[in-house]
């Protein structure tokens, strides 16, 4: 007896760890950028928190990561709380503080691909995703004022282009906290 409840109890595990909650899985679902983010703004900043404590779930759940890799996930996951989303708070500000070593030491171990699939994307993350695309042509759905553009680090001198978009206050780049 004791056996098949340990079994029923990791299965249980098991599945919690691969599935995606509700809230992420709402946005995944809608359709488009512009979609998810009419649903996402809706969100508490509690929710935000649960949707991207999610994605870092699921990575975390693959097998493909280092030692190094998987203590950067964990501390990035252990950082994520609702006050990170509420603007001019003290939790964001120190967040933004903290974030600044994270990503360096990030971007020392992970391809620039996988930071963006990982901080900017609510999907669930894909080992062959290549996409980043370029900075050619008008992508309104990125953060000039944030790392992850399109896939490009802004540092490396490409961009966001801006064209005829519309700004949003928030949306785009790391755990869609920053302007589009």
């Amino acid at each position: 007896m004791k056996k098949v409840i340990i079994i029923i109890i990791c299965l249980f595990l098991a599945k919690e760890g691969f599935s995606i909650n509700e809230l992420r899985q709402a946005l995944v679902s809608a359709g488009s950028k512009e979609a998810a983010l009419q649903i996402y703004d809706n969100y508490s900043n509690s929710q935000k928190a649960s949707v991207w404590t999610d994605k870092l779930t699921q990575v975390l759940s693959l097998s493909i990561w280092n030692t190094a890799q998987i203590n950067l996930l964990n501390d990035l996951k252990g950082h994520i709380n609702e006050g990170i989303f509420e603007v001019g708070s003290t939790s964001e500000e120190s967040f933004n503080s903290w974030y600044v070593s994270w990503k360096a030491s990030a971007i020392e171990n992970f391809d620039i691909v996988q930071l963006r699939f990982i901080i900017t994307l609510v999907s669930d993350f894909n080992a062959s995703y290549t996409g980043g695309g370029t900075a050619t042509g008008n992508n309104c759905n990125c953060a000039t004022n944030d790392d992850y553009c399109d896939g490009i680090i802004i540092s490396t001198g490409d961009s966001c282009t801006s064209g005829s978009c519309s700004t949003k206050s928030s949306g785009c780049g790391r755990f869609w906290m920053k302007g589009c």
